[in-house]
């Protein structure tokens, strides 16, 4: 994405309006809406939407959580042990990634995707 028109910055408007929606929504959003948003109809390269998808979801995330607190949907204490070790958990995720072929990037996602889907969809809770 070297030169972006209007009706490309519009159209990433669009996308964040709805990758926003989804992250307040359901706690998600880079990953799972974001990456391929950005490789399938933006045609970013993976590692490059990876990157931009982790960007996007530090502010997406804080505004999401702020108004989750403001509902009494945030437990701080948890929040802040995971943070804990999230930031070594990210820091070595993207390094290892770094050394993967886009493809096999992207197919992963996918996977994970899936996995999570059919964990959730049998889930009994």
């Amino acid at each position: 994405m070297a030169t972006l028109t209007w009706l490309g910055v519009v159209g990433l408007v669009i996308a964040g309006i709805f990758i926003g929606t989804f992250s307040g929504f359901f706690g998600l959003g880079g990953g799972v809406i974001a990456i391929p948003i950005l490789t399938e109809i933006f045609k970013m390269p993976p590692h490059k939407a990876l990157g931009t998808s982790l960007a996007v979801m530090v502010p997406t995330a804080l505004m999401g959580a702020i108004r989750h607190a403001h509902y009494g949907h945030t437990d701080l204490k948890t929040a802040a042990i995971i943070w804990a070790g999230s930031l070594l958990g990210a820091f070595l995720g993207a390094t290892l990634v770094s050394y993967l072929p886009a493809g096999l990037v992207k197919k992963l996602l996918a996977i994970v995707i899936i996995l999570l889907a059919i964990r959730m969809l049998i889930s009994k809770s």
